[in-house]
């Protein structure tokens, strides 16, 4: 009877640690499940962001480029520090604007619906100072 009752002992403790190995596997796949949802969605807000942004500014743009050559003019925008807690730079060159997150570098462009064409495009600001200058002299329009 004496091995009978350690078999016993051996298969509860047998049972408990496996029920722990199971509890802590549940755990681990659990978080792994939620890390990845959270990743993606992170990625998804930060692109949907992103196009935000560079759809206020090329829409700025237009609305300098109405404007008589003549005439000096420039807009300030407040634009938000972050996109999905990453900061960002706006580039205006020759081909258009591209707007692209430091942290993760995903990119959104824009030709500026062919405004390279008949404007000299100059500039770039990086997100952290809260603000985007748009400044338009003449045939150039400029970003600071």
């Amino acid at each position: 009877m004496t091995k009978n009752r350690r078999m016993k002992a051996q298969s509860l403790v047998f049972e408990q640690v496996m029920l722990f190995v199971i509890g802590i596997s549940i755990l681990i796949i659990c978080f792994a499940i939620f890390a990845t949802y959270q990743d993606y969605f992170l990625s998804v807000s930060v692109n949907d962001q992103l196009e935000e942004v560079r759809n206020l500014i090329v829409f700025n743009i237009l609305k300098l480029s109405e404007k008589e050559d003549e005439v000096e003019s420039s807009i300030t925008l407040p634009i938000s520090k972050n996109v999905g807690s990453e900061a960002y730079k706006v580039e205006l060159s020759e081909n258009g604007l591209n707007v692209t997150s430091l942290v993760s570098g995903v990119s959104k462009f824009s030709n500026v619906y062919g405004l390279n064409e008949s404007f000299e495009f100059s500039g770039r600001a990086v997100s952290t100072s809260g603000r985007i200058i748009i400044y338009k002299t003449g045939k150039r329009i400029r970003l600071i």
